[in-house]
């Protein structure tokens, strides 16, 4: 049988063999995502010529809307596996797309060695022609026969007639997830939009809000539908690690939306959700739906992968390190954690400077450390600070179409009382990404800080709606709770500041202090007087002057409705002024 001929190319000191779909450098594999590899394939096949971004995009992601961020995070990875540490192989035209700088050449690799191929030339000249013509009418009367053969009923095989077993499938990357097409419970064919356009969003959700995950493209996951009798199947035909299906269905105006995460290898259900609102209110629902899944998601693979990670040995590689730095800085924010993330990250940036990831993870560490665990000395502080913002404008110039970016540099503004240049950049990343809860938590924050609580309340709200867990959804509520206190909504924000501490009982001086004040102000002296008793705990010289010393703006609106709610209630509490 005829079996075209393999196109291998050869550039620098790799070659890409499309035959086996591989790329390598001498006898060393070098590892790629399947969308990488396809990026790379269209790179080497245009050499030398400006690549457009959605000309890129289009040749990877055929058919399927992804963010520009996907793009980036293949460049990244190519640029890593072939050295291009320099990013003069693989040229960015800021604002056009890129050059792929190298010379390649192409060769083809011949499905049958020549001299095999002329041995039987020769034999088949030496044939009688006569003898020729029998053993064709023979190959074709047996041909009909196999036809028959195939066409006729299969028997099932005896126990002596064992089928072999069927090839092992290659094992799915470990962060590999396909979004399936949402079912349509209601019966509504006119309810069909509402499935297709969830999973779409959530397929572009996944792919901007959890970049170390591959996420499968729409386009792929789609030719699925109904030809496997469940998810998990559908998922292992994806070459996907895990799957994730849902349904909708529509009662009147109330729409009700599942989601499931499948294990495609176990088959297992190992996370769910359930979301309901009004039709009326479908994008809003869609944007909850999107930013919770991605998030959750994001715990639900990271987590275990990174607890893999840690166990493969002493030297984990760049993807190991990207992996573990995360999981550790979602934990619990000790001053242990937060030592082992840094730490983790630098290792990481160690291996390659320019991981974008690593830089903002890092940011996000020292940050932390600075707010929870301040060093004593002003100058250790300053350090502290300028450390995290290197790493912040770093990522920033790198990658500054990440919403993840701006964010972190908006944190770090605040922690410096540069309210205006921080609501800058949570606006820049809420454009970016409208997703992307932590940016409202950050702009309602903002807000506050501005003496604009009522401006503050529906940006914290969406933060909320958008359903991002851990940290961030208990300083949206302490927020919120600060935005009613200043508008003497004195019941609303013991609420929410209840519910805080409930979701974070560890936390220290900032959640006491303003249940110490609200309880006073309410006038429950005795709940004030056990709040305070725990704030004395937890910071033994704190005293009006300390906290003010400690304040988030200089605002002069902002301090005024300070001393009217906090330090009135603090005082009526009995904490001293010194």
């Amino acid at each position: 049988m005829f079996v075209p001929p393999l196109a291998v190319y050869r550039f620098r000191d790799c070659v890409l063999d499309l035959g086996r779909g591989s790329l390598r450098n001498g006898e060393r594999e070098l590892r790629l995502r399947p969308k990488c590899f396809e990026v790379l394939t269209y790179f080497v096949k245009n050499p030398g010529r400006l690549l457009p971004k959605d000309e890129l995009m289009e040749a990877a992601w055929p058919g399927v809307f992804v963010t520009e961020d996907s793009l980036v995070q293949c460049v990244k990875e190519i640029r890593r596996a072939i050295g291009d540490n320099a990013q003069d192989l693989i040229k960015t035209i800021p604002g056009r797309g890129y050059i792929f700088d190298l010379q390649v050449v192409s060769v083809e690799r011949a499905s049958e060695p020549p001299a095999r191929t002329h041995r039987w030339t020769k034999r088949l000249q030496a044939v009688d022609w006569r003898l020729l013509a029998a053993l064709i009418l023979l190959f074709s009367l047996g041909c009909g026969a196999v036809g028959w053969w195939l066409r006729a009923p299969a028997e099932a095989p005896t126990s002596a007639e064992t089928p072999p077993p069927p090839a092992p499938a290659p094992a799915a990357p470990r962060l590999s997830i396909a979004v399936l097409l949402f079912v349509n419970l209601g019966g509504d064919p006119a309810d069909d939009f509402i499935a297709d356009g969830v999973t779409d969003d959530l397929t572009t959700g996944l792919s901007t809000h959890v970049s170390e995950v591959q996420v499968a493209a729409r386009g792929s996951a789609a030719a699925r539908k109904g030809r496997y009798a469940d998810g998990a199947q559908a998922g292992r035909s994806l070459g996907v690690r895990y799957a994730l299906e849902g349904s909708i269905r529509r009662d009147g105006n109330r729409i009700a939306v599942s989601v499931q995460l499948l294990d495609t290898q176990s088959g297992a259900h190992f996370w769910s959700d359930r979301f309901e609102g009004e039709r009326s209110e479908l994008f809003a629902l869609e944007d909850r739906i999107t930013g919770r899944v991605a998030y959750a998601l994001g715990n639900e693979l990271v987590q275990p992968a990174a607890r893999d990670a840690a166990f493969r040995g002493s030297a984990p590689d760049a993807d190991d390190l990207g992996l573990r730095g995360p999981a550790v800085l979602a934990q619990p924010r000790a001053l242990e954690n937060l030592n082992q993330a840094e730490a983790l990250f630098r290792d990481a940036l160690a291996m390659d400077d320019r991981d974008v990831g690593a830089l903002e993870g890092l940011a996000t560490a020292l940050i932390a450390r600075l707010v929870n665990f301040s060093p004593q000395r002003q100058a250790d502080r300053d350090d502290l600070l300028q450390q995290a913002d290197d790493a912040a404008e770093k990522a920033l110039a790198l990658a500054p179409e990440r919403s993840t970016a701006h964010y972190i540099k908006g944190v770090l503004l605040q922690t410096q009382r540069k309210t205006v240049e921080a609501s800058q950049e949570f606006q820049l990343a809420i454009l970016l990404d409208p997703n992307y809860g932590p940016a409202y938590d950050g702009l309602g924050a903002s807000m506050l800080h501005l003496g604009q609580p009522e401006k503050a309340v529906p940006l914290i709200e969406q933060s909320l709606r958008l359903g991002w867990s851990g940290d961030v959804n208990v300083l949206s509520k302490w927020h919120m709770a600060m935005a009613h206190l200043f508008l003497r909504h004195d019941e609303f924000a013991l609420e929410w500041l209840r519910q805080a501490r409930s979701e974070s009982p560890d936390d220290g001086w900032w959640l006491l202090r303003e249940l110490t004040a609200v309880c006073a102000l309410k006038g429950d002296e005795e709940a004030a007087k056990s709040y305070l008793a725990e704030l004395l705990r937890a910071w033994p010289q704190v005293s009006i002057a300390a906290l003010k010393a400690r304040r988030e703006s200089d605002d002069p609106e902002y301090l005024r409705l300070m001393e009217e709610t906090v330090f009135a209630g603090l005082r009526k509490a009995g904490l001293p002024e010194l």
